[in-house]
């Protein structure tokens, strides 16, 4: 997630920074330099930003690791 689509998500949900870091344990600062690019967004965040506003890429990721978990049950089936 770049810091653009950061701030863009923020201004989708209509909250303020203090709101926004409020649901994701930060503080208006961190949002602040966040969105201007000052801090690189880890990759922790980006998935706590898009679980937390509950984005479809987060979804997706999800069906992916899933449709992967259950090849590997299969898998161990067949081996088995």
């Amino acid at each position: 997630m770049t810091h653009t689509e950061l701030k863009e998500l923020r201004n989708k949900t209509g909250l303020s920074q203090k709101e926004f870091g409020a649901k994701l344990f930060k503080t208006r600062d961190s949002i602040a330099k966040y969105e201007s690019g000052k801090f690189t967004i880890p990759a922790y965040m980006d998935i706590l930003v898009k679980a937390v506003f509950n984005t479809e890429e987060f979804f997706e990721k999800g069906k992916q690791i899933a449709k992967w978990a259950d090849n590997q049950t299969t898998k161990e089936k067949i081996i088995d």
